[in-house]
């Protein structure tokens, strides 16, 4: 019989499906893969979690990120791409869906007769609001699943990695 903890007793509750304990180590592997296949699980299960949050609401995450970002503004589809981390064509094809649904609108950048600026309508607001308590909620029941001295560690620790990935994209002088 498996021990039952705390954290997967509040997962449980929670809706949230957890990864095995352990996994078969690769002998191969270096610690450095293993870090990476658990950084990489723990984001799958993160976005499959968020993306059952905003379906519910009848939104796609792409939609719901995008619109995260243009309730603030409007953009450049190329800076939208790049804060989004996708390719600008996925951009130009999520920019047609989020018009589509009246969601957001796009007009000709003034600077650039090349780009285009797309921001957020007020319907759009309104449906990404409509989402945003509950995935914002579901997040922090999966923060809590760490202990609050674990959840400061791990911020730490990824502000300081990105912050050292964000310097290693620095062209050097």
């Amino acid at each position: 019989m498996v021990p039952t903890t705390r954290s997967s007793v509040t997962a449980r509750s929670a809706g949230i499906a957890r990864a095995p304990a352990a996994r078969r180590v690769d002998p191969g592997s270096r610690p450095g893969d293993a870090l990476w296949d658990e950084l990489g699980a723990c984001h799958r299960m993160l976005r499959a979690e968020l993306r059952d949050v905003v379906r519910r609401r009848g939104m796609y995450l792409s939609e719901y990120r995008a619109l995260n970002r243009l309730k603030d503004g409007e953009y450049r589809l190329a800076d939208l791409a790049e804060s989004l981390g996708q390719s600008p064509a996925s951009v130009t094809d999520l920019a047609r869906q989020l018009e589509s649904r009246g969601w957001a609108v796009r007009r000709p950048d003034p600077r650039d007769r090349r780009a285009y600026l797309l921001r957020c309508t007020s319907r759009g607001t309104r449906a990404f609001r409509a989402s945003r308590s509950e995935y914002r909620r579901r997040l922090d029941e999966v923060y809590r699943l760490l202990s609050p001295r674990a959840r400061r560690n791990l911020a730490r620790s990824l502000k300081e990695l990105h912050a050292l990935l964000q310097e290693r994209r620095r062209p050097l002088a």
